[in-house]
């Protein structure tokens, strides 16, 4: 088949040598993929085939998309004639992307250190509306920022511990209770609203938390305002990544809380306290999950309206599965996911007649 691949590959590349050599790099970088894969797993190298297949189709399809009119008319309204233009709107995406999975990412590591204790909870979406709530609530009375993400936190382990006494000591189903905190949380949190502002329809807002530039870092090109200009809470969040990929994957402590989620019997004949673990993950759980809501209210978005999260905590839900429960897989996760976000709303400003 490597004469049908010839053909493809100066296709997709558009007869230019160049551009030819990368595409075929990747096809043979594919197959020795999945010989290697074939080896190691069992995976029949059928599935470079396929996937070779999906990327001529794309590559194909895609090709032709750019020839149309629509396309022409499109491109030319959101990138305009200055490659300048382009530079920006790409950049802003960029930037977008990291705002927008943070929030995502903090849910995610929550669910992960409470699946890695044996607590699957589908609970997130509750916890981080009624997180997002406290966090703006107690933002607005006190015009603190960091307040509103700590009483954020405490409400969502607070709301959590229901979902902690019932599936822990009461030993019920929990993905039932976890539901029930999807349905209790975010009529809790529309309800205090409401009793605290009244059902008028002025919107009340408060002053996000500021960006705090790194000099010198800030300076480099496309790095620099992607990752040295941001809010506090997304250089927090990178570190929190990294300390859980090290304490998961480099100590004892890891371990021994991994292995009540994966064996909870052979932990207790350690010494391990497994009982105390699990509500220990609770507590982390529904903190994070509360950060990463009241970060919606307090850093990203300046009000707060019933429905904020907008399914968050369900995305949450398929990173950590997406990152296979790994620290850095979940970031990748998060950020393919803020891509796609922040993609979608671009798409819709540009005018283009894309549905979100």
């Amino acid at each position: 088949g490597y004469g049908f691949d010839g053909v493809a590959m100066a296709l997709i590349g558009q007869l230019h040598p160049i551009a030819t050599m990368v595409v075929a790099l990747f096809f043979a970088v594919l197959r020795v993929g999945s010989t290697t894969m074939q080896a190691a797993t069992g995976v029949p190298t059928s599935v470079s085939d396929i996937i070779q297949a999906l990327v001529i189709v794309f590559s194909v399809a895609g090709m032709a998309l750019t020839k149309l009119p629509e396309f022409q008319s499109w491109k030319s309204r959101v990138f305009g004639k200055r490659k300048a233009g382009a530079v920006d709107w790409i950049l802003s995406l960029l930037l977008a992307t990291v705002r927008l999975a943070i929030p995502v990412l903090l849910i995610s590591l929550a669910e992960l250190y409470g699946q890695r204790a044996g607590m699957v909870n589908i609970g997130l979406e509750g916890l981080a509306s009624i997180g997002a709530l406290v966090g703006f609530l107690v933002c607005y009375v006190t015009g603190s920022n960091w307040l509103g993400l700590l009483c954020g936190a405490l409400a969502g382990i607070l709301v959590n511990m229901i979902y902690a006494f019932s599936t822990v000591t009461l030993c019920a189903d929990h993905t039932v209770y976890g539901m029930a905190v999807n349905i209790f949380a975010p009529a809790l949190a529309s309800f205090i609203y409401r009793v605290y502002f009244g059902t008028g329809s002025d919107l009340k807002q408060i002053t996000t938390m500021a960006s705090i530039a790194i000099p010198g870092l800030k300076d480099i090109p496309v790095i620099g305002p992607l990752l040295f200009d941001q809010s506090p809470m997304v250089y927090l969040t990178f570190v929190l990544v990294i300390v859980t990929a090290v304490f998961f994957g480099k100590t004892r402590a890891g371990l021994s809380y991994k292995s009540v989620g994966e064996h909870p019997q052979a932990a207790a004949t350690l010494g391990i306290n497994v009982i105390g673990v699990k509500y220990l993950a609770c507590v982390i759980c529904g903190a994070l999950a509360g950060i990463g809501g009241a970060y919606l209210t307090t850093c990203y978005s300046s009000t707060y309206t019933d429905g904020i999260v907008a399914g968050r905590g369900f995305i949450a839900l398929a990173a950590v599965i997406f990152g296979r429960w790994n620290a850095g897989g979940i970031l990748l996760a998060c950020l393919f996911f803020g891509f796609c976000d922040a993609l979608q709303i671009r798409l819709q400003v540009s005018g283009i007649a894309i549905p979100y």
